[in-house]
């Protein structure tokens, strides 16, 4: 293998849609790099997310919309064992969406599989514990009254898939809350299903909930009407529900040269 297990990706995409009293146009930059081996995996993924809007209103000023994300992650997961693992995330993040101007984290983690991963490919049942440290910096003051700050946070997960000839089930728990204030803390559960209808196609249905009880960076101001509409501001909420429902096609080689599920996609 002249790459020596190392994947790279590249991805660009922009759209635009212009009017007499509207204009809107958007693009997004994506890269990563990703080498996985029994012994070790090792991911990076870097985006870069822009959008702008104008709209003409009858004898007012025109409405701006300005968006943009950007993030900086990378992961180091470590096999043990048959069981064990450890790894550590690095992430830079910028939204003007969540207000953040700037967090910067690092989270070490362990993980115990309850069946070996030897045997991942038909069963896995992972717990999976980070401990981490972020240091926020926000464009606008927060309900909090913080312009930034240093937080300890940390997060637990418990993941089910079990994998048949029929099809597969997945489940997810996970559990996270700031050290400073364990009542500052979010619940999630996520449960999908696949279910082979003929050879490449599959049914799918899934869906999660979130309970948000640690919602920090909310801006003291507030967001207002035009804000809310054009959804540039996150706002305050107790819960988030969805789900999705679908068909997938897949086809190509039977054969995969590594498998490696230790700390799934983290």
């Amino acid at each position: 293998d002249p790459w020596h297990y190392w994947v790279f990706g590249l991805g660009l995409r922009g759209s635009g849609d212009f009017e007499d009293q509207a204009e809107r146009y958007s693009y997004q930059i994506n890269v990563s790099a990703n080498r996985t081996t029994e012994a070790s995996k090792f991911r990076m993924y870097a985006s870069l997310n822009n959008s702008h809007g104008r709209y003409e209103v009858p004898d007012e000023e025109p409405i701006i919309s300005e968006s943009s994300r950007k993030n900086l992650s990378s992961s180091f997961i470590k096999s043990l064992n048959g069981h064990w693992s450890w790894g550590a995330v690095a992430s830079l993040y910028s939204s003007t969406y969540d207000n953040a101007k700037l967090y910067t984290s690092f989270s070490p983690a362990v993980e115990y599989n309850f069946f070996p991963y030897s045997v991942s490919t038909r069963r896995e049942l992972r717990i999976q514990y980070r401990v981490g440290v972020v240091f926020r910096d926000y464009y606008e003051i927060t309900l909090f009254e913080k312009e930034r700050e240093t937080l300890l946070n940390q997060n637990l997960q418990v993941i089910l898939e079990v994998k048949e000839p029929w099809g597969s089930v997945g489940v997810e728990l996970s559990g996270s809350t700031f050290l400073h204030d364990l009542s500052k803390n979010r619940l999630k559960a996520e449960a999908g299903l696949y279910v082979n209808l003929f050879k490449g196609l599959a049914f799918n249905i899934g869906g999660e909930y979130q309970r948000i009880r640690d919602q920090l960076s909310l801006p003291l101001a507030g967001a207002t009407v035009e804000e809310i509409l054009l959804e540039l501001k996150r706002l305050a909420t107790g819960y988030n529900l969805s789900f999705q429902i679908g068909f997938s096609y897949r086809f190509g080689s039977i054969y995969s040269n590594v498998v490696n599920p230790r700390f799934g996609n983290m």
